[in-house]
Formats: C-alpha cells, structure tokens, sequence
C-alpha cells in the first residue's frame, strides 16, 4: 500500500486515503494530526478508495472507489472511531449513477455536500479522436448523488486538464530515473517558468531596441514554445535510453539471479547480493522491490509494482514468471535460467533487426550527399576535357 489519494481537512485533522494504485484492491483510512504530522490508522478496508472527505455535520467518513464507480460511508463515534468498520465493502457500497468525471480529489463543502474536481475521456463521434474534459461536481452526500456538474475548460502549460492530477507526469519521470530528483510540480514549473522567462526575455529585447517589435513577439512566442516542448522531448529520450540500458543488462541480471538462486540462496537473498555489487537503472528499479519487501510488502505486490513502474513486456515477462513460480512453487532456478535465455535472444533479434535497417538508414545520406561529390571526382576531369575539346572546335 503506496500511494494517497485525495485528501481533505476539516479544521482539525487531515484525512488521508492510503492504498494499492490498482482497481478493486485494498486501503486504509489515516487521520493526520497538521501540528505534529502524527498518523493514526482509522480503517483498513476491502477496496480502492481514492478520495476521502469528513462530513463534520454527520459525523461521518465518505469515500470514493477506484475510477469514482463507489461511494462508501462509515459512520464517527464521540472518539472519532468507526463503528462500522467490520461491514464488508457489499453492505457498505453505493453506486454512482452520474459518472461524469473520475474524481480526482474531493473536499467537504459543508451541508452534508463534498465537491469533487477530476476529468473523464469523451469522445465527439464514435469513430473520433478522444478528449479529456476536467469538471467540478457536487454531491450530495445524503443520497450520494450528483446535484450540479460544471465542465472546466481550463488547461495546464502542459496541456493537461487543470483537474487532473499530475501522476502520470510523475510515472514518466520514474520512467526516466528522475523520481527522486524531480517532482511533478517541479517539472511543470520548469515548463511554465521558461515560458514565462521566453516571453519576457523578448518583449525586454524589443523594448530594448535591439529587436523590432514584431521579431522580438516572434523570439517570445518561438521561445515559449521550445520551453514547453524541449522538457517532454528530453524526458522522452532518456525514457528510451533508460529503457535500452535495461533491456541490455536483463540477461546478465538474469543469469546473476540464477547462479545465485542455484547456489542455495533465496530470491530476497540473490537480489540483496546482486544489487550491492551491481550498477545500472535495471538494479536500480530491483533495489526498490527490496526495499519494498522489507518494508513488508509482500513478494508479489512488489513485483506488480515494479512491473507497473517500467511498463516493458520484457520486465513484465519477469515479474509474472516469478510470481507464478512463486504460487505454482515451481523451481526459481529453472525460471530464471529460462527467462534469461529468452531474453537474450531477444536481445540478439533486435540487435539484428537493427543491423538490417542500418543498409536502409544509410541509403538516403548515401544518394544525397556521398554520390554527388563522387559524380564530380569520376566525371569531372572528363568534363573538363571535354569542354576544352569543344573550344577547340
């Protein structure tokens, strides 16, 4: 259990939504003292909640699932515990008959209304392209229906809907290895700042003199627009560098994992050695899965995770190998050395299939710069020869 959802505050404490970033999975309920940053775990529960809100005038907990399909609501004692906290998610679940946005975050508005702020996917025609719209809605938390529901067409310097939360920006810096470097909210602000800093820098240009006015516009709107284009393009390239690095150093990873489990270890055992001795980005993301299950994540779910972080078939391959071994109590070794022996030689087809596009790439280099100057170094001097033979005449 990882990852928060929306949070709310009512005047007193913060309510924090803990749980496994997948549908139908399993959460828990923190209240957050703001003075001192205490947690104390109010509810475990059988399902995604992604949104919580505290309805102060009830005294009452409502919470919102995975994609905003359910609504459950657990009721506050006089000591703040949940009296129903033992239901099973059945009993509890209400569902939601608007659905017009998946919430991203949700707030308590007082009146026994929570407002919810998030984005949905739309499409204009059946055959069209697809959009995302953001929205506000407010809910009516006495029957947990939808009562009014404002479309937002506002976007972020990014070009995403202002409602919708940056976690997809955040797994592409993951992707990239920036996680722990960078934030979401840094990115965008480098995005927006050097817009800004663009625009700025040729308005100054222009009333400086030293551009005219309309050149000076043009530098600031070009500017702005290599701003916000050149972080997402480098972002891009060392996601597919990552990537690359990773794909070359699975096999020897593989093979690593496979002496090493042959040799009496564990798998926890094998990972721990490989990744002290060991560099590169594939170690890097199998250093967090360690991490994870010593932190008491189970075997599995860091698995999952991890193949959820890079979101490559070969990667995915091996974490659902493993965790198959792991239910089925199939010999590791053997996995490992199969999964090793697979991905070489994919490996080695891609880096034939790279070899036989190479001839193609080189074509058009070859016509348009290496043939001409061989045309003139062969032909020529007897052009020449001929142009004098010609005068001659």
């Amino acid at each position: 259990m990882y990852h928060p959802g929306g949070i709310d505050y009512d005047g007193r404490h913060i309510w924090v939504p803990v749980a496994e970033y997948r549908p139908n999975s399993r959460s828990i309920i923190y209240r957050v003292d703001p003075k001192t940053m205490a947690a104390t775990e109010v509810l475990r529960f059988g399902d995604h909640i992604g949104g919580i809100v505290h309805n102060t005038d009830d005294k009452s907990l409502h919470g919102v699932s995975w994609g905003s399909r359910r609504f459950y609501k657990w009721i506050l004692d006089g000591d703040g515990k949940v009296t129903n906290a033992d239901a099973e998610p059945e009993k509890l679940r209400v569902m939601n008959r608007a659905l017009y946005i998946d919430y991203q975050d949700c707030k308590y508005g007082g009146r026994r209304r929570m407002l919810c702020s998030g984005l949905n996917n739309y499409k204009a025609a059946a055959d069209g392209p697809t959009f995302r719209l953001g929205g506000f809605e407010v809910v009516d938390l006495t029957n947990d229906q939808a009562i009014y529901q404002v479309p937002i067409e506002l976007w972020s310097p990014s070009g995403l809907p202002m409602t919708q939360n940056p976690d997809l920006i955040r797994r592409r810096l993951i992707a990239a290895g920036l996680g722990h470097r960078l934030t979401p909210t840094h990115f965008l602000a480098i995005k927006g700042g050097g817009i800004v800093a663009s625009i700025f820098f040729g308005i100054l240009l222009a009333s400086a003199g030293l551009l005219p006015v309309g050149n000076g516009l043009i530098f600031g709107i070009v500017g702005g627009a290599l701003a916000f284009l050149l972080p997402d393009f480098v972002v891009g390239r060392m996601v597919r560098t990552r990537r690359a690095n990773m794909l070359i150093q699975l096999p020897e990873v593989l093979d690593l994992l496979c002496v090493s489990v042959e040799a009496g270890l564990g798998f926890d055992g094998a990972l721990a050695r490989i990744t002290e001795r060991s560099k590169g980005p594939l170690l890097e993301e199998l250093s967090i899965v360690l991490h994870e299950m010593r932190i008491g994540e189970s075997r599995i779910q860091a698995l999952k995770n991890f193949s959820e972080r890079l979101d490559m078939p070969e990667t995915t391959a091996f974490a659902r190998s493993i965790i198959q071994a792991e239910q089925l109590g199939m010999s590791l070794g053997r996995i490992l050395r199969v999964q090793a022996g697979d991905s070489r030689n994919k490996r080695q087809m891609a880096a034939e299939e790279k070899a036989m596009k190479a001839p193609i790439k080189m074509l058009f280099p070859t016509v348009i710069f290496i043939f001409p100057a061989m045309f003139i170094v062969i032909i020529g001097p007897a052009m020449l020869q001929l142009l004098k033979l010609f005068k001659g005449l």
